[in-house]
């Protein structure tokens, strides 16, 4: 049987660290309350997703959102439909000719789905904003590139 290289056996002490690196940097997000909740997208620099007390909360959410992007900030109040119950983020200041609403869904752990975020619930695992990309590219001025992929919680604090 050929002998594994002296390399890749000196890589499994380092993987095995950044492994338990990511499972406590989870541990820790999984903890995380919705109020002050960080979401970020990997290999989207300068882009996160915040939550923090709205001081005219909606009914479906006592917390508003705020889009960090590499050029503005932009902060949104949180809506769920009748009926089907969409979950929406609705801009605070809309120009003439963007969006008035965004899509926004919530996934736990297992990726089932969570309601929108509270200030004394545990924050979802996971958020969806498939329109907030195409916004960004098609809004004027510079375009910015949002992948279209799942905002990750991040660890307690940031």
């Amino acid at each position: 049987m050929p002998k594994a290289p002296k390399l890749r056996l000196r890589c499994i002490p380092l993987m095995c660290l950044a492994l338990a690196f990511t499972a406590a940097s989870d541990a820790k997000a999984k903890d995380c309350l919705g109020d002050g909740a960080v979401y970020r997208i990997d290999g989207a620099e300068g882009f996160e997703l915040r939550f923090k007390k709205a001081a005219e909360p909606y009914a479906a959410s006592d917390l508003e959102a705020v889009l960090v992007t590499p050029q503005r900030s932009l902060t949104f109040s949180m809506t769920a439909s009748n009926g089907y119950s969409m979950n929406y983020l609705l801009p605070d200041e809309v120009k003439e000719g963007e969006e008035e609403s965004f899509r926004l869904y919530g996934f736990d752990e297992t990726l089932a789905a969570a309601e929108l975020p509270q200030s004394g619930r545990p924050a979802p695992r996971y958020f969806f904003t498939p329109d907030l990309g195409l916004a960004l590219w098609y809004a004027g001025g510079q375009r910015q590139y949002l992948p279209a992929e799942m905002w990750r919680l991040q660890p307690c604090g940031g």
